[in-house]
């Protein structure tokens, strides 16, 4: 089984930095950046567990220069083994926003995120966000 060591670029913006664990779960976390109007934000999809924190951590570091800079994580299901890492990262930066499902964040915001941080997709408008980019 092929193991990667780092992020892979899968296109302008989107890395995947997963990894592959041989075991009946595996890890697929992304990160995309979006640019435009002289500012860039970074959303990390479904940041994974904690046993693998520090390695996505440098996977970001290698991406992005400092985890820090991830605005917004992305949480597709309450499963720890998806999202758990994001209050890794929310401690990295207390700015980070967090967006799930409000059945989502049901679960997750016991994982310590912080509820002024965030913003239920059921709401968004035509089921878009608006970016600053």
């Amino acid at each position: 089984m092929e193991h990667f060591e780092k992020a892979v670029e899968l296109a302008d913006g989107v890395h995947w930095l997963g990894m592959r664990t041989e075991s009946r779960l595996e890890v697929n976390v992304y990160l995309r950046t979006f640019k435009g109007n002289n500012k860039t934000t970074n959303m990390i999809i479904d940041p994974g567990p904690p046993v693998y924190f520090d390695e996505l951590h440098d996977r970001v570091k290698s991406v992005i220069g400092d985890p820090r800079r991830v605005n917004l994580a992305f949480i597709n299901h309450q499963d720890p083994d998806v999202g758990t890492n994001a209050i890794y990262f929310q401690k990295r930066n207390p700015k980070m926003s967090v967006i799930c499902t409000e059945d989502t964040w049901r679960l997750t915001h016991f994982f310590g995120l912080k509820v002024t941080n965030f913003q239920p997709v059921d709401k968004f408008k035509k089921s878009r966000a608006r970016l600053a980019t």
